[in-house]
C-alpha cells in the first residue's frame, strides 16, 4: 500500500471527528488499533499494520494536512 491510499483510508476513518479526537487516538495505540479494526476488519489492518513506518509517517502527514487545510 502506498502512503496515499493509508493516509486517505485514515482521512475517510476520521472525516466525521474533530482533530482533537485524532490527536487522542494517536496518544494512546490500544484505542487507535481498536478503531482501525472495528472500521477496517481484523484482515485489513494486518495488512497495513505491516507497513513501513515511513509510509505511516507520511500517511499520518496527509492526515495532519487535510485538517490544517479544512480549518
Amino acid at each position: 500500500m502506498k502512503p496515499e491510499e493509508l493516509g486517505n483510508l485514515l482521512i475517510n476513518l476520521f472525516k466525521d471527528r474533530p482533530l482533537k479526537d485524532v490527536v487522542a487516538y494517536s496518544k494512546d495505540d490500544a484505542r487507535f488499533k481498536e478503531l482501525l479494526i472495528e472500521n477496517l476488519g481484523e484482515e485489513k489492518y494486518k495488512e497495513i499494520d505491516r507497513l513501513d513506518p515511513l509510509v505511516w509517517l507520511d500517511a499520518l502527514r496527509m492526515l495532519y494536512l487535510h485538517y490544517v487545510n479544512k480549518n
